[in-house]
């Protein structure tokens, strides 16, 4: 059997306008930018892979992934098993 790892991610956007969500490991750093658009209102999806920005395999760990849309900005943590 093979798996791959990865997470899927729903939300939510309330008004027109940016949205931008971001992983970032433990120290800060970018680690992919997942979103970065006007998707419009309504409930969305996406499915990380587990890569960062240049294609690489991320560590197993915990990172934190961010979302910002107008002033509002949320941050959760996401633990990535491999």
């Amino acid at each position: 059997m093979t798996t791959t790892p990865g997470a899927t991610i729903t939300y939510s956007v309330p008004h027109e306008g940016a949205v931008k969500i971001s992983l970032h490991d433990a120290t800060g750093r970018l680690v992919r930018t997942l979103v970065d658009s006007a998707p419009g209102r309504g409930t969305h999806g996406l499915t990380w892979d587990g890569t960062d920005n240049q294609g690489r395999r991320v560590r197993a760990g915990i990172c934190f992934a961010q979302a910002s849309a107008g002033q509002d900005r949320v941050t959760r943590r996401v633990v990535l098993i491999r």
